[in-house]
Parts: structure tokens; C-alpha cells; sequence
């Protein structure tokens, strides 16, 4: 498939991993059916639910009765978002050429398909990440924390790309370990391993909501950690953020840039060792956290980011 660039529009099928996600998923979905543009048909929309207790197979049901393109996919027990993933996978028509994989948790942008899935005109390339923007909605420091991480991803995926939130790749990727914990790092490999190339999108803005609290900001990034050290070990692959030193010297300039991120910056540094050491723990042990608890100030609706701190207020 990647020896050849692709004809215009490239056949796309989106999949959406969904655990309890009625707070987001109606919007998520109504952006998934308009999406169009230049280089993209959707031709397939699949939503996985795995585990669900709320009304997210009711709304994925709603859509799926509406466009013909929607189809539900239901898994009672939750087992993992890579093997969500592969359950997406299983059910790709023929004429898919690219996936666009996000979780229910997000709110693409207009354009922001389109724009993803542009670059598999070259044939080089196997991956694509979208342009996380978070909107936490409050102003206490765990919200600035989550706000400056995510200004330091961007910031290195223009120089390294970093896949992460909302991505895109050659729909001819075998089935995901189903005990990774990192589902897009582990794309990556693919594409690496096939010799394409990583590109960062950063016109193909999405929304999304990181943890106002700080267990679980900690939980989150222990997992994360864990999750990149076994892909080290396993497929000896190490994320643009693996390494401390870049991440450093990038903080240090945009401190410099924006000195009244300075102690964002200081407690996001100390959380990511702690979370770091953690992970570190239990990957030694021997941990897999590929069914990770959830993030319950995540899931809260995604608002546009004025009127999501206005209602905080």
C-alpha cells in the first residue's frame, strides 16, 4: 500500500474507542459523519464500546440508525483499549486505504480529519497525530499543568513528531499487542519498522480534557511511562518523550518564551518523575496496565475553551 501514493479521496474509516463517554460522544460523532474535504471519504465508521454503563451504545446506535456508514461494535467486558483497537481493525471493508483512530473522549475540529489524513498523498508516510489542544475548563494547577504538557507535545512534534490523542495510519497495520498500554507508540513501530515516516499535523486541531486532580494526573503518567518502558524492551522503540534531556532543554526554552509558565512548568516536571519512578516500579514488577482505571475529570463535556472557563467560574 505505501509504495504508492494514494488516489484522491483516500477511502477513510474512523474508529472510536468508547468506555462511558455520553458525555462527548453525539459530538464526536456529528463531527466524524460531516467530515469531508480534498483528500478524504469516509467510508467506514466503527464505534467500539467496551465496558460501557451509560448511554454511550444508545447514542452510537443513534447515529448508526441515521448513516449506514456508523456500525456498533460491543464488547461487554473491557479488556483494553488495544484490543478495542483490533476489534476496529477486524471490521475494515476492502476499500479502506487509511484509519483515523480517536478515543470518545475527544473534540476534532472542523477540518481536522481532512487535514490528517492529507498526507498519505506521499507515500512515504505511514503515520499522522493530530494537534491535542486540552480545555480544562478550571484554573487551579493541576489544569496549568495538564495546559503547559500539552504546549510542550506541540512544541516537540513540530521538531520530532510525537503521535498522540488523534492519529492516522495505513489501514494494512497487523492486530496491536492486546496487553500494550500505549496504542499510538505502538503504530509508530509499525511505521518505523516499514520505513515510512511520523507527520505532525498541526492544522488538525482536537479537543480534549486532561485530569484536573492530581492523583490522577499521576496515575496517568505512571501508566504512560510503564507503557513506553515495555515498548522499549519489547520492540526497542523509544517515543519522542522517552528521553529527559530534549524535554528539558525544551521546557528551558520556553520558559524563556513564557516566563509566566515557570511553575506550570516546575510541578509538571516533578510530576513526570514521579510518575516516571512509579512507572519505572511497575514495570520491574512485572505490571501491564493495559485496562487502566479511568480519569473521571477527563470525561466531563468538552467545551470550547472560553465558554469551558467561563462555566467554571
Amino acid at each position: 500500500m505505501s509504495e504508492r501514493a494514494e488516489t484522491l479521496p483516500i477511502a477513510t474509516a474512523i474508529g472510536v474507542t468508547v468506555y462511558n463517554e455520553e458525555q462527548n460522544l453525539d459530538a464526536l460523532l456529528r463531527e466524524a459523519v460531516a467530515a469531508t474535504g480534498p483528500h478524504l471519504e469516509v467510508q467506514q465508521i466503527v464505534v467500539v464500546s467496551s465496558g460501557s454503563t451509560d448511554r454511550s451504545v444508545e447514542i452510537a446506535r443513534a447515529w448508526a440508525a441515521r448513516d449506514p456508514r456508523v456500525e456498533v461494535a460491543i464488547d461487554p467486558v473491557r479488556r483494553g483499549k488495544a484490543t478495542a483497537v483490533n476489534q476496529f481493525l477486524a471490521r475494515l471493508r476492502p476499500s479502506i486505504r487509511v484509519c483515523v483512530l480517536s478515543g470518545g473522549d475527544m473534540r476534532p475540529q472542523p477540518g481536522c480529519f481532512d487535514a490528517l489524513v492529507a498526507p498519505f498523498v506521499d507515500p512515504s508516510v505511514g503515520m499522522t497525530g493530530a494537534h491535542p489542544v486540552p480545555t480544562n475548563p478550571g484554573s487551579g494547577w493541576v489544569d496549568d499543568v495538564v495546559r503547559v504538557q500539552w504546549a510542550l507535545h506541540h512544541e516537540l512534534a513540530l521538531d520530532r513528531p510525537k503521535m498522540g490523542e488523534l492519529v492516522a495510519f495505513r489501514a494494512d497495520v497487523p492486530a496491536l499487542d492486546p496487553e500494550t498500554v500505549v496504542d499510538e507508540a505502538w503504530l509508530e513501530t509499525i511505521a518505523i519498522g516499514r520505513g515510512q515516516r511520523l507527520v505532525y499535523v498541526p492544522d488538525a486541531v482536537v479537543w480534549n480534557q486532561g485530569p484536573s486532580v492530581l492523583a490522577e494526573l499521576l496515575d496517568q503518567r505512571r501508566r504512560v511511562f510503564c507503557g513506553h518502558l515495555w515498548l522499549r524492551g519489547t520492540r526497542h522503540y523509544a517515543v519522542a518523550t522517552f528521553w529527559p534531556r530534549p524535554l528539558l532543554s525544551l521546557a528551558l526554552r520556553h520558559a524563556r518564551a513564557r516566563p509566566e509558565d515557570t511553575g506550570a512548568l516546575l510541578v509538571a516536571g516533578a510530576a513526570e518523575l514521579v510518575g516516571r519512578g512509579l512507572g519505572t516500579l511497575d514495570y520491574l514488577r512485572g505490571r501491564k496496565p493495559f485496562v487502566w482505571s479511568a480519569v473521571p475529570t477527563s470525561k466531563a463535556e468538552i467545551l470550547a475553551p472560553r465558554e469551558s472557563r467561563d462555566r467554571a467560574r
